[in-house]
């Protein structure tokens, strides 16, 4: 990469879609900091599109994989058709530009998991800054979040590693790992604009159940699965309750008529919940009505009472802003068996797992929608577990402090909480 003399050069390095949208948010509370600062993107598994939005240049080849990013040992046909698809080659391709432009970069910015430290110490060689949020201690239960090795390249490579919770970074500093915890990054993913859902100049005094069916190509079989669980609830007395689904903005809408052949429910046409030109709804003989809206997911969740999540990322920010998410297991790898007990085990009490069925949806709802205690004490957790928005600015704020007065070597940032 060419020397840019007095501009310091910083990396974004992430690997997954999730995780590009949290890099993004902190890139832009960056550049909003430290306007000088030279940001580039390196998105492993995502095609990078939070980067790109921004016009952050990306520097590595992207190509979209079969499954999506979901691979392991236990989904070893999904690792078939990704390397298939040419996997290995991407991997390389990916790897032969990070040593390219590795040279002029002053700080490295991992967001993601474990992979990002063996790009850190193998490939890259440069400082880094590591955002943990695919990690936590909440998921282990109390026991080790990291094994021996992955702790001792934190030490090595990592100026700082920032969790995503409270709990992790206490973890992690009692193995001398400089970690700290000021805010998940997640919470700052999303934009709020304070515009209202309705017509009203107030908004719909109505109770919202955000519907989030997440964003891959299985969300319109989980949005069916979710309608399901609308039509019991309208049919068991919620008929007062309006009902919106935060559609993901790399989904198109038209395909939604195909997957709903063979139900009641319809396409249609509809006047927007932001006041739209264009956009749609779903309709059922039987009255039931289920408002789409894109491009507006932190005003959808924001606005809501409950959520019927069918997402991965999409849940945690929910329930992040105190909204109960009822949580069935949908279609496809983003919110399987295991991603359910994920959640379960990261959000506590804020999520509420249910069966597969709309029975089972509509029930569950009506429980937490009719119980103003237990209403309270998932909304609680959820705050408790995500913690405030901010964290991405704060975490901005910190790699500046990296850039302007410099760190001197990894590891000797000091690791303390930071609150505001």
């Amino acid at each position: 990469m060419p020397a840019d003399q007095g501009r310091p050069a910083v990396l974004f390095l992430s690997n997954g879609h999730g995780e590009d949208a949290v890099g993004a948010a902190i890139a832009r509370e960056l550049s909003d900091t430290l306007p000088s600062a030279r940001v580039l993107a390196a998105p492993i598994v995502g095609d990078g599109g939070p980067y790109r939005r921004l016009g952050i240049a990306v520097v590595t080849p992207t190509r979209p994989m079969p499954s999506g990013g979901f691979v392991g040992l236990k989904r070893s046909r999904a690792l078939w058709h990704d390397l298939r698809a040419g996997l290995i080659r991407l991997h390389l391709r990916q790897a032969r530009a990070l040593r390219r432009w590795a040279p002029g970069v002053d700080l490295v910015v991992g967001v993601g998991d474990r992979l990002i430290l063996y790009l850190a110490r193998w490939v890259i060689r440069r400082p880094l800054v590591f955002v943990a949020i695919a990690d936590s201690a909440y998921l282990t239960q109390g026991r080790e979040i990291s094994n021996p090795g992955e702790r001792s390249l934190m030490r090595k490579c990592a100026r700082v590693v920032f969790t995503r919770d409270h709990l992790s970074a206490d973890m992690l500093r009692k193995y001398g790992v400089p970690a700290m915890f000021v805010g998940n990054p997640m919470m700052d993913a999303f934009d709020i604009t304070g515009t209202r859902l309705g017509d009203a100049r107030d908004g719909d005094p109505r109770p919202t159940v955000a519907i989030l069916p997440g964003s891959r190509a299985e969300a319109y079989a989980n949005f069916r699965l979710a309608l399901d669980g609308v039509l019991c609830a309208f049919r068991a007395g919620l008929r007062h309750c309006r009902f919106v689904a935060a559609w993901a903005d790399n989904l198109p809408v038209a395909p939604l008529s195909d997957a709903l052949a063979g139900t009641q429910w319809c396409l249609v046409p509809a006047p927007g919940a932001f006041g739209e030109e264009e956009a749609w709804a779903v309709a059922h003989p039987d009255g039931a009505t289920v408002t789409i809206v894109t491009h507006r997911f932190g005003d959808v969740i924001s606005q809501a009472t409950a959520v019927i999540g069918l997402a991965g990322t999409a849940n945690e920010q929910a329930a992040g802003l105190g909204k109960p998410v009822i949580l069935p297991r949908g279609t496809g790898p983003q919110l399987n068996d295991a991603m359910v007990r994920r959640q379960r085990l990261l959000l506590g009490e804020a999520v509420r797992a249910v069966e597969p069925n709309g029975a089972a949806i509509a029930g569950a709802l009506r429980a937490v929608l009719d119980d103003p205690e237990r209403y309270r004490r998932m909304s609680e957790v959820g705050r408790s577990r995500m913690g405030p928005r901010g964290g991405a600015r704060r975490i901005a704020q910190a790699i500046a402090a990296q850039l302007t007065h410099g760190a001197g070597s990894p590891g000797t940032t000091p690791a303390r909480d930071l609150h505001g």
